[in-house]
């Protein structure tokens, strides 16, 4: 408490974790396993002597977020109410860290602090972890729709918004890396009426191709059931990478569940090509992982069912969409990413361009 010029809360009713000289787990402060330490997060307690802890948001691969307030800005500050990214205390933490500070610099730089994309405030270090503060946004995609969305104008908008905030990351060769619905956050206080509804978030697998500054890291890239067939099969990949990830989202929001679901990389490929069918020639001679298209193209699963190519058609996954939406769905989910739909021609769909409410699919929904 000494080392801070100015104290602006300490949350002394709070359940306190006691410091420990002796604890190897961070001095008492994490919850350790193996490689990692997590922050323990208590609820009322101090983050830096200045955020309140409120509660827990959730927890990644990366870090844990939390719903802060800062004690430091005056009540009616948009920002009094933050979200806090709490990076775990590892020994690639201060890699990740800077990794993602100066993407999440890079794209406040060239998008004009575009309020399509979360906002971060200031960071510091507290306790061994880096921290991020960010703007406070909304729930994510992911915990708003647990069943099929067949409201076509409001999914007509959610996918304005992320292919809107694509175009804009593309445009400068960035390849978000992870766009999933759990980084897809609604702005507070906002609904579907709004310029902007959907805010693009979380920046720790964004890359640019041949950058050396914002080098992409091959196969480990892209949450598995929203990876494309080049990442699994350890090509160069770009920015219609994203596109696919687009693809899943909205054959997920729109069946309620995800089209392809694969316990493994391998997996993962063998129930793509139920559906899509076989990869092109050129992506398998071109592949250092050719062996995993191999166990793909005959894959047993643990019990016993074997995957096998074209054993389910599209059409049939995806039997009763509206036709624009389905040719939009299917543009995106186009195995041969030189072929597939880029976020410049998604702005020009039909889909995004064309009323669904004449065609007579979901009509009782729109």
């Amino acid at each position: 408490m000494a080392r801070y010029p100015r104290i602006w809360f300490v949350g002394e009713s709070s359940n306190k974790t006691i410091y420990d000289k002796d604890d190897d787990c961070n001095f008492g402060f994490d919850e350790c396993n193996e490689n990692e330490g997590k922050l323990k997060v208590v609820i009322g307690d101090h983050i830096d002597f200045r955020y309140e802890v409120i509660k827990k948001l959730g927890s990644g691969s990366f870090g844990t977020v939390i719903h802060a307030c800062d004690h430091a800005v005056k009540l009616d500050d948009p920002h009094r109410m933050v979200a806090i990214k709490i990076m775990h205390n590892d020994s690639s933490a201060a890699k990740y860290f800077k990794q993602e500070l100066n993407m999440m610099r890079l794209v406040e730089d060239v998008t004009e602090h575009s309020t399509r994309f979360s906002t971060t405030i200031r960071t510091f270090y507290f306790r061994n972890h880096f921290c991020f503060v960010m703007e406070l946004l909304g729930e994510s995609l992911e915990d708003a729709h647990e069943d099929p969305l067949h409201n076509i104008p409001l999914l007509r908008k959610y996918t304005q918004d992320m292919i809107d905030g694509l175009v804009i990351l593309h445009k400068h060769n960035i390849i978000h890396g992870d766009m999933k619905p759990e980084n897809l956050m609604f702005a507070r206080n906002c609904d579907a009426s709004c310029d902007v509804y959907l805010k693009i978030v979380d920046y720790n697998l964004a890359c640019i191709q041949g950058d050396p500054d914002f080098e992409c890291p091959g196969v480990y890239f892209q949450t598995r059931y929203y990876r494309a067939p080049e990442v699994i099969m350890d090509l160069v990949y770009g920015t219609v990478a994203d596109m696919w990830s687009i693809g899943i989202i909205l054959a997920e929001l729109s069946l309620g569940k995800v089209p392809f679901y694969g316990e493994t990389t391998v997996d993962q490929l063998a129930a793509i090509m139920e559906v899509v069918g076989l990869l092109p020639p050129y992506m398998v001679q071109a592949s250092p992982r050719i062996h995993r298209y191999q166990e793909a193209v005959c894959y047993k699963c643990k019990n016993g069912f074997k995957r096998t190519p074209y054993r389910k058609s599209f059409n049939r996954v995806f039997a009763g969409l509206p036709p624009n939406l389905y040719d939009f769905i299917q543009r995106c989910l186009e195995l041969d990413p030189r072929k597939r739909m880029t976020s410049e021609e998604a702005l020009r769909h039909p889909f995004l361009n064309q009323s669904e409410t004449s065609e007579g699919f979901w009509a009782q929904d729109v």
